[in-house]
């Protein structure tokens, strides 16, 4: 395929251009590589969660309603398989934190429709989104901790605990400071 035809084929995915260009920052954030600390993560989504956005995206499609901008692009994000961003994976779990105290009243299909509630969450992901998104998070969350530990025992190095090491480093920091007050000798 030529690079106008796929040009072509990319842009005819939407229907207006305020989707496209929430599509376009949304990549550009996703492609941003993820901090070395995430290299043993995989970010890209199982095929549940890709199911359960393409679905979201028909049901929106069929009855007009369900999601916002910002939800249509996280669905057409991952029912396309892209790999998603550390800071949508933290988005994601904020998500359904605001939203899961609802699933019960609005999860359910009404007469065999969706509700607009049930398009939305399953523009996330849904249920195998939730699981999934918490799961990377735990696993980032790891991490952090992995290498925040590891930057303190670096710090610490020969003066033992962070605390002394800290302690030492502010003083030799005022020792100088007070060295350029008296000036040479």
């Amino acid at each position: 395929m030529t690079y106008k035809a796929q040009t072509a084929s990319y842009f005819e995915r939407f229907q207006d251009p305020g989707d496209l260009a929430m599509s376009l920052y949304e990549s550009a954030r996703q492609t941003s590589s993820a901090p070395a600390r995430y290299g043993h993560i995989d970010f890209e989504p199982p095929s549940s969660v890709k199911s359960a956005a393409a679905k979201s995206l028909e049901w929106r499609g069929e009855y007009g309603r369900g999601g916002t901008d910002v939800g249509v692009a996280r669905a057409r994000d991952l029912s396309n398989g892209e790999v998603v961003s550390p800071d949508v994976v933290r988005r994601a779990v904020s998500f359904f934190a605001r939203h899961a105290h609802n699933k019960g009243k609005h999860y359910a299909l009404k007469d065999g429709v969706p509700t607009t509630w049930r398009i939305a969450w399953d523009m996330w992901g849904g249920d195998p989104g939730r699981k999934w998104f918490e799961s990377i998070a735990k696993k980032m969350d790891a991490s952090d901790k992995a290498d925040e530990k590891r930057k303190e025992e670096s710090t610490s190095g020969f003066y033992g605990d962070a605390e002394s090491s800290s302690i030492l480093m502010s003083s030799t920091s005022l020792l100088a400071r007070m060295s350029l007050l008296v000036g040479p000798t």
